[in-house]
């Protein structure tokens, strides 16, 4: 047990450092770009995202020359002594025929290219060999000791720093001056970290963090085995052990961050240095000793020796001389150091074959430090850019020994005291054996007669049995039970009397772990009673011990638990039932706490109808999901079930995640979960089946409505059109000097033009009419219109129309008729001393307008006509839009309550959505929404037709328009023939060709389009105008595809006419297959 936790303990220290460690070294998650050619190219690295990366690659390597960013810019730019891969060191390059020494001093230089807009940075520096600075465009920045040309000028010094700084364009100009007098080796050795300034920091934060962390910990661990060596001086290991801690805690000050200069802010470069070489060629011949103190048998003394006096060797030699001299005997201590990583490994793994303690475990530790000091070995000569682990390893190692070293200590403190322990139990134990053995055998007495006395009265099944199953005890309640008499059963075979063979196997398990020690928690099995009946039973068996304490039995207390099986398999399939009721249902069921309605419980239809996803509502209450269109709706429906505990088909609205109204039709039904008041509450989606009805409703009224209009439309253009006709003809007819005739005739004009714009209005209302659809700019159709003399006079208009609005598809005289009726009604509001307001915009509408549950989202194009006046009142705003509703006195001789119905309808038609906002007494504003088009539009240009000489016939069955058509036309100039039937203008045509046919489509017998039909059988390219009352309905497009030219709409001006007429006579025909 104790071996587990240790190892146990072991590996998660283990696993923890490198969590902590690959923590700190997290640098970077992607590949990092590197410089080429001197150019650093970081205009896709987003810094934010991809986070730091490394000033790594091909530097402007320039030797013996320290240049500023002024030289780069003349005429003449410095002669470059070539690339040089940075970090690396100087020494053993060649440029130019030239080989570089380890002394002497060079300008690096790097431009880096970042994206626009980058945040403010920071640079990262650890060290150079061994004097630096650097310069940011040209501006000195950083300056570690004093890098000049010569020994004298040149001050070494080693002071891990970051450099903020704050891009004022996208290319930064890298510059560095490195001079080195005093070491082996010179250069930009050491990785440069460029990223954003939170990010810079954290990384040296988290780097001495742990290497504080590990400073502490090492250093604690070398204390407490050299205390542990000051109490006990035979162990020589604490004492090696306790110093190679302290040695390696001081070589993590000295490394990597270099916090001894923190400590010691004033110290001396050269001691700095020989004590960062002493902590290295130290450790090895130390960690040798405490290596052959653990196993003096595996480590050969001649070797020790040999290792022991190298490390000193190379340890005086860093003392006496400069550094210079002795960091050149470096490259040849780290070989050293790999032949003493693999003696030592080779020799722990002999000791672990061996089984000497402890041996794994330094194994593990060893293997671990051996692979980080090899990794920083590479990473030192430039081989490897992996970072610093060493201090890592050794921190893993070093707690591996002192595991390892405790475990001993703690083994044998525990040895002493369970032998402590064990003595003194046996002499108390031979004291009190007598008394026990005297005491054991008056309460046997006892027992025997209070364990008879229990048997017999308790109210459960007891019974005895041997260990080949005998039965030696039946209680009273046990013959109850099982219809059988005590002596009767009394050494027979329990599980042949009683016993199922299906279940022998199941009470013979548990018996054997009950007589074996083994605690049972009880089981249940069947049991065949004397009449046949199967009961079951719940046990708990214990072992009977003898005399001597051997087991030769069991005691088993049943209970009868028949009639609690059957009541859970009832209730078992009872909740199977509602699960899968619960589950399949189509309609949302919850189920929720009746105090908060947090929600416990949802079916997939509820979440597939809000569009919530399962994590998002359990635990969360109705109000925190926002489901409820207010408060009081759910509040209404908690009120029904206080009083009535129920709640059947209350019709609420709700909430869906994306913010759209719904309506259900919720039943909800107070239950009881685990002792506390909940909600099962069931709903059924009836939003579409109440927007159909409202759909239905309202299509009835106006079908209702159109059908009236439809009809009277009709009839009233046939008696308009000689009113529409008849004014040009009698104005051609007067004299000039006839003015007040003609201002009449003028006012007849106007008059039947109204007529018809109502008429126009009763047809759009009655659906009868379909609109030609085009591309329209509505701030060009606002303009023409406000420009025109159709507004009131005196009208005050301001426009703040959008000036990159977006085209729309509609009927132009339609749209014309929607706006001239709201600023209509605006000008009546504000009664001529107000200002209406028309303004235009873009928008994008995902969210269901007032007055409408469900909208098509999408761009729109926005018209608000906003005016200051008396505004609507609140009781009659909802009914606006009714057909036949106004609020205008019908003694002023206007208000036919189509206009706002007209409206609605048109904007219907058009795919589109209004909206009005009212507030009493301070104005109103109407909002119309019509959907976008993108296609490019078509311009098309008309002239204007002339008379001509023609044969003409005109088919109508009402006698006054064939007699307005033939002046109208006559007047022209074309030979005009009238027919009052089809059939009558099929016989004619057959006799008679015409060059142009003006057909009525809504006739007694044939209409327009079947004469039509009947004449193109003999006569394959007569030309035809379609005349009707009604607007373009399917039968006039049917004689349209068949090849009439054009349709003109009742009543007609002579204009109108005449343009159609000529078009359709000079229109090139082609022969037409029925």
């Amino acid at each position: 047990m104790y071996r587990y936790i240790y190892w146990r303990n072991f590996l998660l220290t283990i696993i923890g450092v490198f969590i902590c460690t690959s923590c700190a070294q997290s640098i970077r998650t992607e590949s990092q770009p590197g410089a080429i050619k001197g150019v650093l190219d970081l205009s896709n690295w987003d810094f934010n995202k991809q986070g730091v990366v490394h000033l790594s690659g091909e530097y402007e390597f320039y030797w013996l020359q320290h240049l500023f960013s002024r030289d780069f810019k003349k005429s003449k730019t410095p002669e470059i002594s070539g690339f040089i891969n940075v970090p690396d060191f100087w020494y053993g390059l060649e440029s130019q025929g030239q080989k570089f020494t380890g002394s002497g001093y060079a300008t690096y230089r790097l431009s880096i290219l970042l994206k626009d807009k980058t945040p403010s940075l920071a640079l990262k520096f650890l060290d150079m060999g061994t004097a630096f600075r650097v310069f940011i465009d040209g501006r000195q920045v950083l300056s570690v000791g004093q890098a000049g040309k010569t020994p004298e000028t040149t001050i070494p010094q080693y002071s891990p720093q970051v450099v903020e700084l704050q891009p004022v364009s996208n290319q930064i100009e890298l510059i560095y001056h490195v001079a080195n007098f005093h070491y082996s080796g010179g250069g930009a050795w050491e990785v440069v970290h460029l990223g954003e300034k939170g990010d810079i920091y954290k990384i040296r934060e988290k780097r001495l963090t742990l290497d504080l962390i590990l400073f502490g910990s090492i250093l604690m661990i070398g204390l407490y085995h050299l205390g542990l060596f000051a109490i006990r001086k035979k162990d020589l290991s604490t004492l090696y052990f306790g110093i190679f801690c302290l040695i390696i805690a001081i070589r993590m000050l000295t490394t990597v961050e270099r916090y001894l200069l923190n400590i010691i802010p004033g110290i001396d470069w050269e001691l700095f240095v020989k004590t960062e070489y002493l902590s290295y060629y130290l450790a090895v011949p130390v960690f040798s000793l405490f290596m052959h103190s653990l196993f003096p048998k595996d480590i050969h003394k001649s070797v020790l020796s040999i290792i022991v006096i190298v490390g000193i060797g190379c340890s005086i030699i860093v003392v006496v001389a400069s550094p210079k001299i002795f960091s050149r005997t470096l490259s040849m201590y780290q070989i050293f150091t790999f032949f003493c990583l693999g003696y030592g490994l080779l020799m722990i793994f002999i000791s672990s074959l061996r089984k000497r303690p402890g041996a794994i475990v330094i194994l593990v530790g060893f293997l671990v430090l051996s692979g980080t000091v090899v990794n920083d070995i590479l990473d030192a000569n430039q081989i490897l850019q992996t970072g610093q682990f060493t201090h890592v390893g050794l921190f893993i190692f070093t707690f591996s020994q002192a595991f390892h070293l405790s475990s001993r200590f703690l083994a044998a403190f525990r040895t002493v005291e369970q032998q402590t322990k064990e003595l003194s139990y046996t002499n108390q134990r031979y004291k009190m054996e007598i008394d026990e053995r005297l005491q054991a055998e008056l309460e046997l007495l006892e027992s025997e007669k209070r364990f008879r006395s229990l048997i017999e009265t308790a109210p459960s099944v007891i019974i005895c049995l041997s260990t080949d199953h005998s039965i030696i005890e039946f209680n009273p309640e046990a013959e109850k039970f099982y219809g059988r008499e005590r002596a009767e059963v009394l050494g027979k075979d329990y599980f042949a009397i009683f016993l199922a063979s299906e279940v022998w196997s199941d009470f013979e398990t548990e018996m054997k772990k009950v007589i074996s020690g083994i605690p049972t928690s009880g089981f249940e099995n069947a049991v065949l009673l004397t009449d046949g009946r199967e009961k079951t039973l719940s046990w708990n068996l214990k072992r009977l011990i003898d005399g001597k304490g051997q087991p030769f039995g069991i005691i088993a207390v049943g209970q009868d638990i028949t009639q609690r099986k059957y009541a859970e398999e009832a209730l078992r399939i009872s909740e199977e039932k509602f699960s899968k009721a619960f589950r399949a249902s189509p309609g949302p069921i919850t189920i929720s706490t009746f105090s908060e309605g947090r929600l416990i419980e949802v079916n997939q239809s509820f979440l597939e109808i809000t569009g919530f996803l399962r994590g998002e509502v359990i635990g969360q209450t109705f109000l925190e999901l926002n489901i409820w269109s207010a408060s009081e709706t759910y509040q209404k429906l908690l009120e029904t079930l206080r009083k009535k505990q129920s709640v059947s088909n209350m019709e609420l609205d709700f909430r869906m995640k994306s913010g759209e109204l719904r309506t259900g039709l919720f039943s909800a039904e107070v239950i009881k979960l685990d002792n506390e008041k909940c909600v099962l509450m069931m709903a059924n989606d009836i939003t579409e089946r109440n927007r159909l009805q409202e759909e239905l409703a309202r299509a009835q009224r106006l079908e209702t409505a159109g059908r009236v209009a439809g009809q009277i439309a009709h009839d009233f253009n046939n008696l308009l059109n000689p009113l529409a006709a008849y004014p040009s003809l009698i104005k051609d007819e007067l004299d000039s000097d006839d003015h007040n005739v003609i201002e009449m005739v003028d006012e007849m004009e106007i008059a039947a033009k109204k007529i018809a714009e109502i008429n126009q209005q009763l047809l759009t209302l009655g659906r009868r009419g379909h609109y030609a659809m085009k591309l329209i700019d509505l701030n060009e159709l606002l303009q023409e219109v406000v420009s025109s003399q159709s507004l009131p006079k005196g009208l005050k208009i301001r426009k703040e129309l959008a000036q990159d609005l977006l085209k729309i598809n509609g009927g132009g005289a339609q749209l014309t008729r929607i706006f001239l009726n709201l600023t209509n009604n605006a000008n009546e509001a504000v009664n001529g001393v107000g200002t209406v307001i028309l303004r235009t915009e873009n928008v994008y509408l995902d969210e269901p307008l007032k007055g409408y549950k469900t909208i098509k989202r999408g761009e729109y194009v926005k018209l608000d006509i906003i005016d200051n006046g008396e505004g609507i009142a609140p009781d009659i705003i909802d009914k606006i839009f009714d057909p036949f509703f106004t609020t205008k006195k019908m003694d002023k001789m206007r208000g036919s309550g189509l206009g706002l119905s007209v409206v609605h309808s048109i904007i219907e038609d058009h795919n589109g959505y209004i909206t009005v906002k009212s507030i009493w007494g301070e104005g109103t504003t109407f909002s119309v929404y019509f959907p976008i088009a993108r296609e490019q539009e078509i311009l098309v240009t008309a002239e204007k037709m002339n008379g001509g000489k023609e044969n003409v016939l005109v088919v109508d069955d009402d006698p006054v328009q064939r007699k307005v058509a033939r002046q109208l036309l006559s007047r022209l100039g074309y030979q005009v023939q009238t027919v009052s039937s089809g059939e009558i203008a099929v016989a004619f045509v057959q006799n008679n060709p015409q060059d142009l046919l003006i057909l009525d489509m809504v006739m007694d017998g044939m209409d327009g389009t079947d004469t039509y039909k009947k004449i193109l059988e003999f006569q394959s390219t007569q030309k035809a105008i379609i005349l009707s009352g009604f607007a373009l309905s399917e039968r006039v497009k049917e004689a349209l595809r068949l090849g009439a030219g054009s349709y003109i709409s009742k009543p007609f001006t002579l204009d109108s006419l005449a343009t159609a007429v000529r078009n359709e006579l000079d229109r090139k025909t082609e022969e037409i297959t029925l």
